[in-house]
């Protein structure tokens, strides 16, 4: 079987199993919605299921998009960037205060949409924040401590530009990245591709998993971590019996180094009292993730 031949099939019995055939057509000021049906949450188009059997891609070249649009896939994902995202060639868009050029995002758009004219779009937007910004306020971003005790910013260079990135714990950061997002999505709705672009996948950092790259110590995250011991143990005895450390307190207890988080290869979980620390550091990460 062709792979054209095989894509066609599977979108067939796809379509055919969520939504009796009911796969979206050209697109035209689509109402776009998750919502359960047959038990599983499904994407409505227009009030009718849609497969939701798409293509995703790092390589946003017309040709593949041409090639899964005539085996009848309409539904696409790419990657977008509200601000500073460099992988895959993107150039940086919020180059300083209302100074954004959407130019390289609206080229991929029209991209897909020269090789499928009637393209449903659901693009991942990394929201990773403005470069500038966190040249100006250093102290947002996320830092660590090296094992020589000196403090180094998490740093990212695949392409030539380094980046930063700001602490999620940080209520600036998280505002500055979501001024960025808010406006390029106000671009999209504004534009010629907004009958198209059905949605917006949120992503951060590079790669666009809310994953940490690294430990972050920096000032607004290890102000987030006081506050949730003080909620947890309410008391710095409490604290102090949890880590069995008699020094710590809740107005001085600093984010754990790297080598409370280590074990041996055999080991699978934290141990307490000696790792408490780590525990209740990826609790907190859970919580500030959470909230950006």
């Amino acid at each position: 079987m062709s792979r054209r031949k095989f894509i066609k099939t599977t979108v067939a019995a796809a379509a055919a199993a969520s939504s009796g055939g009911a796969d979206a057509g050209p697109a035209s000021g689509r109402r776009a919605e998750i919502r359960p049906y047959n038990g599983a949450p499904t994407l409505f188009l227009d009030g009718r299921p849609h497969s939701a059997f798409s293509y995703m891609t790092y390589s946003p070249f017309p040709k593949y998009f041409r090639d899964f649009c005539e085996a009848g896939v309409n539904l696409y994902s790419i990657s977008a960037s509200a601000d500073a995202l460099s992988e895959w060639d993107m150039p940086e868009v919020c180059k300083g205060p209302d100074d954004f050029d959407y130019t390289a995002e609206d080229a991929r758009i029209a991209g897909i949409l020269e090789a499928c004219p009637h393209a449903l779009i659901f693009p991942r937007v990394h929201a990773i924040g403005p470069q500038w910004w966190l040249r100006e306020h250093p102290d947002q971003a996320v830092s660590y401590l090296d094992a020589e005790g000196e403090r180094r910013f998490c740093e990212w260079n695949p392409r030539g530009r380094m980046l930063r990135f700001p602490s999620w714990a940080s209520k600036s950061g998280m505002d500055i990245a979501n001024e960025a997002l808010r406006r390029y999505i106000a671009h999209i709705r504004s534009g010629p591709f907004a009958r198209n672009v059905i949605g917006y996948h949120v992503c951060s950092w590079v790669v666009g998993e809310w994953m940490a790259m690294e430990l972050d110590s920096s000032r607004p995250m290890t102000e987030r971590f006081r506050a949730h011991l003080e909620r947890k143990y309410r008391t710095s005895a409490r604290l102090r019996e949890a880590w069995d450390n008699p020094d710590v307190t809740l107005d001085t207890a600093e984010v754990p180094p790297r080598s409370l988080f280590q074990g041996p290869a055999s080991q699978s979980f934290y141990e307490r009292p000696r790792q408490q620390a780590a525990i209740d550091y990826w609790d907190n990460y859970a919580e500030v993730v959470s909230d950006a």
